[in-house]
C-alpha cells in the first residue's frame, strides 16, 4: 500500500490470524509519503517498541516506511499528519502471542526536529538539522551528520554520536558511549560503560575530555571515563586520560602524557616521552617510562591508598625525588622504599593522630642533575620500588 499527497489519518491493523503462515515469516512493509515543511517536529510514540532509522533529505516530503520481521502477531500502527507535523503511534496485539520485530525508515526535509518515546528499540539520525529530544527504554542512541540541541536518553544501550555540531544532554543506563568528531557543549554520560572521547571541542574551539579539558591534549588523545569496568588501552600516541571507579587500567605504548584513575584496581603504565599522573584507591600502580618524561617539567606523580608503587624509568634523567610511605598501626609496619637512585630516608618516630588512623612514615629524598622534573610517589600500607632502566 503506497498513499501519496497529504497524510490522513491512518489505522492499519495486520491480524495474523487472517494470513497463512508462509505470510508471516520474512518482511511486511509498508510506504507513506506526505508533504512536509523545513522546522517541523515528527513524534513518535511508541508502545510496541521499534527501531527507528531517519534520514534527512532535500525534498519538501516525509516519507515513512515500517516493516514488521518474523513470526507472531502484528502491531498497530498510526500515521496522522499534525499542524506542527507528523506523529506516528504503535501498539501490540498482545492477544495474538509472540511479538514481531517492527522497524521505521523515515525521510525528513533536513532541517527538522525529533521528539522519540519508544518503549524499547534504537534511534538513528542521520544528516538532520533541529531539536532532538526523548526516550527509550532499551536501545542505542546514533547521530551522524547532525546540528543542533538534543536532550536523549536510554536506560539500556550505547550512545554514538560522530562527525556532528550539538548542544545538549545525552545519557545510558548501561552502555557505552562514543563522542567523535563532535564541535559544540554536548554532555554525554553512562551510568554502566566506557565514556570515549575523539576529537570533541567545545564552543570555545578547546579539545574536551569526558570530565574537562586537560594541558597538552590533542585531537587524537585517548579519553574513556567509566563508572564501572576495567579501561584497556593498547595504544596512545597522542596521550591518554582515563578513569574508572572500579576496575583495572592498562595503557600500552603512550606518549606525550598519561593521567589515570581507578577507585577500585589496579593501574599499569608503559609509557615514551610521556608525564605521567595515575593513581589508585584500591590497588598496586606499575609504571614504566622510556626515553624521557614529555616537553614540559610535570614529571610522575603516582599514589595508592593501599598498595605497591612501582616506577621504572630511565638513570640520565635529571630528577627531583620524594617517596612517601605512610602505614597505620594496624599494618604490618615493615614496609620499604627500595631505590636504584640514591635516596636520603628519613623515618618518623611518632605517631601522627592528624589524619584520624595513627601513622608512621617512610619519607625518601634524592636528586639527579638538575632536578628539573618532580618524580613524587605516595602510597598508604605499601612499599615503593624505584628502577633504573639503563
Amino acid at each position: 500500500m503506497n498513499m501519496k499527497g497529504l497524510c490522513l489519518s491512518i489505522i492499519l491493523v495486520l491480524a495474523a490470524s487472517l494470513l497463512p503462515a508462509a505470510a508471516l515469516v520474512g518482511t511486511d512493509g509498508n510506504n507513506y509519503e506526505c508533504d512536509a515543511s523545513p522546522g517541523q517536529t515528527i513524534y513518535f510514540d511508541l508502545k510496541s517498541g521499534a527501531g527507528v532509522n531517519i534520514q534527512g533529505w532535500d525534498k519538501s516530503k516525509a516519507e515513512v516506511t515500517y516493516i514488521q520481521r518474523g513470526n507472531g502477531h502484528s502491531h498497530t500502527v498510526e500515521i496522522s499528519q499534525q499542524r506542527d507535523g507528523l506523529m506516528i503511534t504503535s501498539d501490540v496485539n498482545i492477544h495474538e502471542g509472540t511479538a514481531r520485530d517492527l522497524e521505521f525508515e523515515v525521510r525528513l526535509p533536513r532541517k527538522y526536529n525529533v521528539h522519540f518515546e519508544s518503549m524499547g528499540g534504537g534511534l538513528k539520525i542521520v544528516d538532520l538539522d533541529g531539536s532532538f529530544t526523548g526516550r527509550t527504554m532499551g536501545g542505542g542512541l546514533t547521530l551522524r551528520e547532525v546540528k543542533g540541541t538534543v536532550k536523549l536518553t536510554t536506560m539500556g544501550g550505547a550512545i554514538e554520536v560522530t562527525s556532528s555540531d550539538l548542544d545538549g544532554k545525552m545519557s545510558t543506563m548501561g552502555g557505552t558511549v562514543y563522542l567523535k568528531d563532535v564541535v559544540g557543549d554536548l554532555e554525554a554520560t553512562s551510568m554502566g560503560g566506557n565514556v570515549r572521547y575523539e576529537n570533541v571541542r567545545g564552543r570555545d574551539g578547546n579539545l574536551r575530555a569526558p570530565e574537562g579539558a586537560l594541558d597538552g591534549m590533542d585531537k587524537k588523545t585517548v579519553t574513556i571515563s567509566t563508572m564501572g569496568g576495567d579501561i584497556d588501552v593498547d595504544e596512545a600516541p597522542a596521550g591518554a586520560w582515563v578513569k574508572t571507579m572500579g576496575g583495572d587500567i592498562d595503557v600500552d605504548d603512550a606518549r606525550g602524557f598519561v593521567k589515570a584513575l581507578t577507585m577500585g584496581g589496579s593501574v599499569n603504565i608503559r609509557a615514551a616521552d610521556a608525564w605521567v599522573d595515575a593513581s589508585s584507591m584500591a590497588g598496586d600502580v606499575d609504571v614504566k617510562i622510556d626515553g624521557g618524561l614529555g616537553d614540559g617539567e610535570k614529571g610522575v606523580n603516582l599514589s595508592s591508598c593501599c598498595g605497591d608503587v612501582s616506577l621504572a624509568l630511565p638513570g640520565g634523567l635529571p630528577l627531583d625525588l620524594d617517596l612517601t610511605i605512610s602505614y597505620t598501626k594496624n599494618s604490618s609496619q615493615d614496609f620499604k622504599i627500595i631505590s636504584d637512585f640514591d635516596l636520603e630516608i628519613e623515618r618518623s618516630k611518632d605517631w601522627d593522630y592528624s589524619n584520624g588512623t595513627p601513622r608512621k612514615r617512610i619519607h625518601g629524598t634524592g636528586g639527579t642533575g638538575t632536578g628539573k622534573y618532580p618524580v613524587v610517589i605516595k602510597t598508604i600500607n605499601g612499599n615503593i620500588r624505584l628502577k633504573k632502566t639503563d
